[in-house]
């Protein structure tokens, strides 16, 4: 499945809260193999974020880095350019009965969405 690490980001934490539920151990090994890719992708995109602010960015008194005012536009452009990069995942969707004894709101699993399947 293809997708930008934009939606990976969005959807991190809609995955946990469904990883944090009991369920049957096919499913929540299934489950936890596709944590493990999303988990990759993320550090791997946080690891890009931290050296575009690096890149961009001045360390202040306390020894922080931050992004000036006046680069903050052409940080803000390359970090969405970089959300916008598409990735492939290796995976098989999660069927809806297998989880429908999970506790999730409606609006998780519609973030969900790209990642169960009703058949």
């Amino acid at each position: 499945m293809k997708i930008t690490l934009g939606t990976l980001k969005s959807v991190s934490t809609s995955l946990r809260k469904l990883l944090e539920q009991d369920l049957p151990i096919q499913k929540a090994f299934k489950l936890s193999r596709l944590a493990k890719q999303v988990q990759t992708e993320l550090v791997d995109l946080e690891q890009s974020r931290i050296k575009l602010v690096k890149q961009y960015g001045n360390e202040d008194e306390s020894g922080n880095l931050k992004v000036p005012e006046d680069k903050l536009k052409d940080f803000g452009k390359e970090f969405e350019d970089l959300l916008r990069t598409e990735i492939s995942l290796e995976f098989d969707k999660v069927n809806l009965s297998d989880i429908s004894d999970a506790k999730i709101s409606p609006m998780d699993l519609a973030v969900l969405d790209d990642f169960v399947t009703e058949d």
